[in-house]
């Protein structure tokens, strides 16, 4: 992944002019202001969002830092291209600046942010002719010093994830992918997709169940006992 903004100040990459908070009204209003809220990295993200909306363009500047990378991986997940990837994350973006002078921190920002990137992405879905099959995080990584018949069992066995994962119901992916992925609470996942923390629980729980059969059923299928033996 290309980090599209390592700071929302930076006017040198062509590809980021759609993208400056100095064209924004809180980072001009807030030249108006001799003292400004003061942060630090131990600052909270509600603390930030709130320090942005007053015209401090550093709160910002703080939670693009912490976040961008996280949904950048979220949003990748969805749409398995980078392309797609880092127009969506702009957008997400974009979309927490035009909803900075409304924000009111009732939930958590890391909740309100990956409600923000979920709807994008299923936007995103909704206007592409076909879902492309949701991507995942490698649990398994390539050594480069394995064998290439080891190599190939682990590009197999990633092949096996992908499918077992592609599988799931878009409900049980979702959840799954935010939990497991994202390290969000079941909590934090309700709010997020608009449900209750026990259908999140039910949905986890089958997803769970269903990607433990379907890699039981690949191990059996690619390797033979012999070769298990």
């Amino acid at each position: 992944m290309s980090v599209w903004c390592d700071s929302a100040r930076d006017t040198t990459n062509p590809r980021e002019k759609r993208f400056h908070i100095e064209q924004t009204p809180y980072y001009v209003a807030a030249r108006e202001f001799e003292t400004l809220p003061q942060l630090n990295p131990d600052s909270s993200d509600e603390a930030l969002m709130q320090a942005y909306r007053q015209g401090n363009p550093e709160g910002f500047d703080m939670l693009l830092s912490r976040y961008q990378k996280a949904i950048f991986a979220f949003i990748y997940r969805f749409t398995q291209n980078a392309a797609h990837s880092e127009e969506l994350l702009q957008e997400v973006f974009m979309k927490v600046i035009a909803a900075a002078p409304t924000y009111k921190a009732k939930a958590s920002f890391k909740t309100w942010l990956y409600t923000i990137a979920r709807r994008s992405c299923i936007d995103h879905a909704r206007k592409a002719k076909h879902r492309r099959t949701q991507a995942f995080v490698e649990t398994v990584h390539e050594d480069p010093q394995a064998s290439p018949d080891t190599g190939l069992r682990q590009k197999n066995l990633q092949q096996g994830i992908a499918d077992a994962l592609a599988k799931l119901s878009t409900e049980q992916r979702e959840v799954f992918l935010l939990r497991e992925y994202s390290g969000l609470s079941f909590k934090e996942i309700a709010t997020t997709i608009g449900c209750s923390e026990g259908t999140v629980k039910s949905r986890m729980r089958y997803a769970l169940l269903s990607l433990r059969q379907s890699l039981l059923n690949f191990r059996q299928s690619s390797y033979p006992p012999k070769e298990l033996a």
